[in-house]
Order: structure tokens, then C-alpha cells, then sequence
């Protein structure tokens, strides 16, 4: 599951739009309609917009679509397009280290248990 950091642009939510009729093919030069469920609310409209990485992939990017901690759910929608559902989480700090740290934890615990420390 994709995770980005509250309030923040330092990550970005992808998602990836395919043709209707397929739903395989790529869908390129969309302006895809955006709505966001924040931690299981209704959806709303979200303040940003789809920016188009390449071959289908979009991303959003805006500090106040990720204002509200928890899981969110991203609903993307286009001309043509299969309509795309992305779930990810909204998470205090940077995700990543957040990450690494629980691992970095877990072979400290384990190393304790087995008793190679």
C-alpha cells in the first residue's frame, strides 16, 4: 500500500488509468476527474489535480488532500477511461523511515530472542 507523509508533497499517490474498452491499453492525455474518501469518509473533490507521469501512470501530489491521517481512498474517473480506485495510508513523518525503522526493530528484537547480540 502506498504511503505518503500528512500535509506534505514529499510523496505522491500514483495511479494508472486504462482504456474502457480493453482495460488494458494505456490511457495517455487524460485529464482525469479526482474524488478522495479520507480515512472513510464520503468522497469529495480534491483540492489537486493528475499530473501524467507516462504510459497510463498519473500521480497526485497536494499537502491538503493529505491533511487527514489514516487510509484514503483515491477515485480517478476519465473520458474512455476504466475507472481507477487507489487505496493508500496518510502517516505522521516520512513513511519510509518510519519503515525502515520498525525493520531495523524487528531484527533488534529478534537478535535479543536468539540471544545474538
Amino acid at each position: 500500500m502506498q504511503a505518503v507523509s500528512q500535509s506534505s508533497t514529499t510523496y505522491v499517490v500514483y495511479f494508472y488509468l486504462v482504456d474502457e474498452t480493453d482495460g488494458r491499453t494505456p490511457m495517455t492525455g487524460i485529464s482525469p476527474t479526482l474524488s478522495l474518501s479520507k480515512n472513510g469518509g464520503a468522497f469529495a473533490a480534491t483540492s489537486g489535480s493528475a499530473v501524467e507521469v507516462g504510459d497510463g501512470i498519473y500521480k497526485l501530489a497536494n499537502a491538503t488532500d493529505f491533511d487527514t491521517l489514516g487510509t484514503c481512498a483515491l477515485k480517478a474517473t476519465g473520458a474512455g477511461c476504466d475507472p481507477s480506485v487507489t487505496i493508500f495510508r496518510v502517516e505522521v513523518g516520512d513513511p519510509n523511515k518510519l519503515k525502515s525503522l520498525t525493520y531495523r526493530t524487528a531484527q533488534t528484537t529478534q537478535a535479543l530472542l536468539t540471544g545474538k547480540v
